[in-house]
């Protein structure tokens, strides 16, 4: 990266970014009927990735690297459980909702990898 412009891998994970969350605070007001346990978890899972996402974007540290990291390494093997428990299952259909569930969450992921990197000058 030069200087402070921004690349444009840095623009289409913004803009991906950006979409994402819309689709996700559209779904939770008009698609979340029922509030179960689940939504919760949703609702914290994804209020983490929005302020990392922020971070990300704005170049800001919030907590610390090493607690962003640790937070990566357990989504990954969260989806890699909900991944293998959708296999289990042999339903095609909870398995394709799976699959495009972890599909449009791993640019998140990558974006939270890279955010969590210690070398990042934000961190310092």
């Amino acid at each position: 990266m030069m200087g402070n412009i921004p690349s444009i891998k840095d623009k289409v994970l913004t803009l991906y970014g950006v979409l994402y969350f819309s689709f996700v605070i559209y779904e939770t007001i008009f698609y979340s009927v029922d509030f179960q346990v689940s939504m919760i978890v949703k609702i914290i899972f994804n209020l983490l990735l929005a302020t990392m996402f922020y971070g990300y974007v704005s170049k800001k540290a919030f907590f610390d690297a090493s607690t962003w990291r640790s937070i990566f390494y357990f989504l990954v093997v969260l989806y890699c459980i909900y991944f293998s428990l959708a296999l289990a299952t042999k339903d095609i259909s909870l398995f394709g909702v799976l699959f495009i569930t972890i599909l449009s969450v791993s640019p998140l992921l990558y974006m939270l990898y890279l955010y969590s990197n210690k070398t990042q000058e934000y961190w310092n």
